[in-house]
């Protein structure tokens, strides 16, 4: 069960990934986003892997959170955009 949900995991990512910097060009403050998501989501897994040893387990936890985080990443560049929304409230409150 662990190695289909690896292997649906990595080939939804794989088939996802190839829109990442596509996105970039919408949103050019998520750009790095994912990958620091990657580098946490790693990490966690390390640290998991380290206190319960079933490395099964945790490349299953491990391609599920980057699953998750690559499909967030298509909302959060659609909801980000290029961060000037509502840029005239600052720029008002900056001139008072």
């Amino acid at each position: 069960m662990q190695l289909m949900i690896i292997l649906g995991a990595c080939g939804w990512i794989s088939k996802l990934a190839v829109f990442l910097p596509k996105l970039a060009q919408l949103s050019p403050r998520s750009e790095s986003l994912p990958y620091v998501a990657f580098a946490l989501a790693v990490v966690f897994c390390v640290g998991l892997l380290w206190i319960y040893r079933n490395p099964w387990c945790q490349i299953t936890v491990l391609s599920v959170l980057c699953l998750v985080i690559v499909s967030n990443q298509f909302f959060l560049a659609s909801f980000l955009g290029d961060g000037k929304s509502d840029e005239e409230f600052k720029l008002l409150g900056d001139g008072m």
